[in-house]
C-alpha cells in the first residue's frame, strides 16, 4: 500500500465536531471514548489491542477506551456524544444529485451536502474482492482510494442514480440511514433496503464488473432516516494499470 502521507494526519474533512485521522500502520493511539475504525484495506486489519481484535477487509467497528496499534493504516473517527453534532460541520452543498422529500401529496426539493474529498491511499487488489457476485476474476490492479463525508437531514432521498466510474462502499458515521437499490429510476421500484446504523459498512459494492475497469451499477440511492453523516469510499482504478482477465 502507498499512502499519501508517511505519518498520521488529520483528514481533509476532519472537523472539531467530528475529528478524523488517517492513522499510519504501526502507530499507537489511545481511544478515549467511542471511536469508529474503518478498515479500507483488502486484508484483515489487526488492531493489536489487548483483545487482539481483527477487523475484516472493507469493514468497520466502534471501539472504546483502549490502546490500539493497527498493523495497517486505517481511518479513525472520534464520535461525538451528541449524534446531532454532524449538522454543524462546514458542509459544501452538492449539485450532482437532486435531493427529494416526499409528502403525501407533494415532492419537495431539498439540499444535502458533502465534504471536500481526500486521497487516502493507493491500494492493489483484484477488483472482484470488493464486488458481490462477480462471475469473472481479474488480476490485482491498483486503485486510488478517495474518501469524503456526506450529510443529509431526516427524510432526504439522496438521488436515485446508476452512474459511477469507480467502485464505492459506504460507512455510517452518525444517525441512521439506508442504502437502497431499485429496478428503475422510480421510487416505487425499490427492491433492496439495507439499514445502516453507526459503525456499519456496506463491505460489498452493488456494482458488477462489466469490462475490465468499467462498473455497472443498478439504480440506487442513500436515504436518511435521521440526521445522518456517512462516509463514501471510492476506489478509482488507475488508468495506466490494466486489469487482466485471468479466467
Amino acid at each position: 500500500m502507498e499512502l499519501t502521507a508517511v505519518t498520521s494526519r488529520s483528514t481533509r474533512f476532519s472537523h472539531p465536531a467530528l475529528p478524523s485521522v488517517l492513522l499510519v500502520g504501526g502507530t499507537e493511539r489511545y481511544l478515549n471514548g467511542r471511536h469508529l475504525i474503518v478498515n479500507f484495506n483488502p486484508q484483515a486489519l489487526k488492531l493489536n489491542n489487548r483483545g487482539q481484535t481483527q477487523l475484516p477487509a472493507f469493514s468497520s467497528v466502534i471501539r472504546c477506551n483502549e490502546l490500539i496499534a493497527p498493523a495497517q493504516s486505517c481511518l479513525i473517527f472520534e464520535l461525538p456524544v451528541d449524534p446531532a453534532a454532524g449538522a454543524v460541520i462546514d458542509w459544501e452543498q452538492q449539485e450532482s444529485y437532486p435531493g427529494r422529500r416526499y409528502g403525501t401529496e407533494s415532492v419537495e426539493a431539498v439540499a444535502f451536502f458533502r465534504s471536500p474529498p481526500d486521497e487516502i491511499a493507493i491500494l492493489s487488489f483484484p477488483p472482484q474482492a470488493l464486488v458481490a457476485g462477480s462471475d469473472a476474476a481479474y488480476e490485482s490492479q491498483r486503485f486510488s482510494l478517495r474518501a469524503n463525508l456526506w450529510f443529509a437531514e431526516p427524510g432526504t432521498h439522496c438521488g436515485i442514480h446508476n452512474e459511477h466510474s469507480f467502485i464505492e462502499i459506504h460507512t455510517q458515521i452518525l444517525g441512521v440511514g439506508r442504502m437502497q437499490v431499485f429496478q428503475s429510476d422510480e421510487l416505487a421500484s425499490l427492491c433492496e433496503d439495507l439499514l445502516l446504523a453507526p459503525g456499519a459498512t456496506t463491505s460489498q459494492a452493488f456494482c458488477q464488473i462489466s469490462n475490465r475497469q468499467h462498473y455497472s451499477y443498478p439504480y440506487h440511492q442513500y436515504y436518511a432516516d435521521t440526521p445522518s453523516v456517512w462516509l463514501a469510499l471510492e476506489y478509482h482504478a488507475l488508468p495506466n494499470d490494466e486489469a487482466e482477465h485471468v479466467r
